[in-house]
C-alpha cells in the first residue's frame, strides 16, 4: 500500500488527486497534514479521493502551519462536512497529555502518528487505532509489541548539486522489507516529503 504523508498544500493536494486517477484505492491511503487555513483545497481533495473510494487520513493536530496549538478547528470543520476521513492523532510520547486527551473526545475510527518516544505506557493506547505512524529509526523490541504500523522516514539525501547524485543511488528499502522488520504484524511504509 502507498502512504504519501503530505502537507496540506496547493500543490501536494493537486498531486494526489491526479495521483488518485491511476492507483488503485485499495493501494492509496494518503497521510495529510493541513498547513494552512484555506480548507477549500483540502476539502476538495477529500471529496475527490472519495470519490475514488479512497479515505485519506487528515491529521487533526498538526505540528506546523497555521493550526499549530489549535486542536479542535480541523477536526470540527472536517465533522461538520459529509466526508469520509480517518482522524490522525499526533503525539509526542506518553507525556504529550494534550494531544492524549484528545483520544478520549474521540468517538470513531482513527489512527496515531507517534513522533516521540515509545514506552509502557503508550503501547496499550495504541491498540484501537487503525493505523499507528512511526519513525522508521524505532526498536524492533518496540515494532513488534504495536499493531498496524506505517513506517515513516525521510530518506532521500539531499545534495547541493544535481550532479551531485548518483545515477543509480538507493532511496529506501523499507518497500521490501517491512514485513522482515513487522513480521507478526501488518506493517506499511510512509515516504515524508
Amino acid at each position: 500500500m502507498y502512504l504519501p504523508y503530505l502537507r496540506g498544500k496547493q500543490f501536494e493536494l493537486t498531486a494526489l488527486r491526479e495521483i488518485s486517477e491511476f492507483v488503485p484505492s485499495n493501494l492509496l491511503k494518503p497521510v495529510i497534514e493541513p498547513v494552512r487555513l484555506n480548507f477549500n483545497p483540502l476539502l476538495k481533495t477529500i471529496v475527490s479521493l472519495n470519490e475514488k473510494n479512497i479515505v485519506p487520513a487528515i491529521i487533526i493536530n498538526p505540528s506546523v502551519g497555521d493550526f499549530v496549538g489549535d486542536i479542535s478547528t480541523i477536526f470540527n470543520q472536517l465533522e461538520s462536512q459529509s466526508l469520509e476521513y480517518l482522524p490522525c492523532i499526533k503525539i509526542s510520547g506518553s507525556n504529550d497529555t494534550t494531544n492524549l486527551n484528545i483520544l478520549q473526545n474521540i468517538k470513531r475510527p482513527f489512527a496515531l502518528h507517534i513522533t516521540g518516544g515509545i514506552d509502557k505506557k503508550l503501547i496499550p493506547k495504541t491498540n484501537d487505532a487503525e493505523l499507528v505512524i512511526v519513525d522508521s529509526q524505532i526498536s524492533p523490541l518496540v515494532l513488534n509489541r504495536l499493531r498496524n504500523v506505517v513506517l515513516i522516514g525521510d530518506f532521500f539525501e539531499k545534495k547541493s548539486r544535481n550532479s551531485d547524485y548518483d545515477k543509480e543511488s538507493i532511496f529506501s528499502h523499507l518497500h521490501v522489507t517491512y514485513n522482515d522488520l513487522n513480521s507478526d504484524n501488518k506493517c506499511d511504509t510512509a515516504n515524508q516529503v
